[in-house]
């Protein structure tokens, strides 16, 4: 469920469904940004970039689990943070690929990659659901690379990409918390025009 972006952590109607569900077991983990951005009407800036960005070679590509190695170090994602909490980076890591493996397609996993041809971030998109809506599933910068403006390059890239494939509307989302991407997303011109919040159940988040 998705709140309008202007409502505020203390609106009355919120904080009543947030006392609900923690009566219920469950613990707010983290609220989260959500971008529309409608291609026809927006003012769009694509960064440049020197990076080049390849397709993974399959499922198998070693390559993928080590640059979510990478990105999860330094993470500002509360998932991640949780998954970091209950895992070694090693299994977090495999497992997060096989995550996003079954969410999308593996032809929409891109690796980009510095003129030294150092791998410095993942980016994961495509067009989803309906034709005309593309959607930025994962962006996520090595912490090796960090503080370079490559997030805002890999929005910028597959954001192009999308238009390419004659997107219309465009989709993406980070934490709250999580400044630098929002300020990719500010930086291209996506606008934030939702919220949602994420809970986990307490027995499941401390069994571990």
């Amino acid at each position: 469920h998705f709140l309008p972006s202007e409502t505020a952590p203390d609106d009355p109607g919120l904080a009543g469904l947030i006392a609900t569900l923690e009566a219920s077991g469950f613990r707010m983990l983290v609220r989260r940004h959500r971008y529309r951005l409608p291609v026809l009407t927006a003012a769009i800036t694509i960064p440049e970039t020197e990076l080049t960005f390849d397709p993974i070679t399959g499922a198998d590509d070693p390559r993928l689990v080590q640059v979510f190695r990478e990105i999860l170090v330094g993470s500002l994602d509360a998932h991640d943070l949780a998954a970091l909490g209950r895992a070694d980076l090693d299994m977090v890591a495999a497992d997060t690929a096989r995550e996003y493996l079954g969410l999308d397609p593996v032809e929409s996993f891109f690796l980009a990659s510095d003129r030294s041809g150092a791998t410095v971030g993942l980016v994961i998109g495509g067009l989803r659901g309906v034709p005309e809506n593309g959607v930025a599933s994962f962006i996520g910068v090595s912490h090796l690379h960090r503080g370079q403006g490559y997030a805002a390059q890999l929005l910028g890239w597959i954001t192009a990409r999308l238009i390419g494939q004659n997107a219309q509307f465009l989709i993406g989302e980070t934490d709250d918390d999580n400044f630098p991407m929002a300020a990719a997303f500010t930086r291209v011109g996506y606008p934030h025009t939702e919220s949602r919040i994420d809970f986990v159940r307490e027995l499941a988040a401390n069994r571990h």
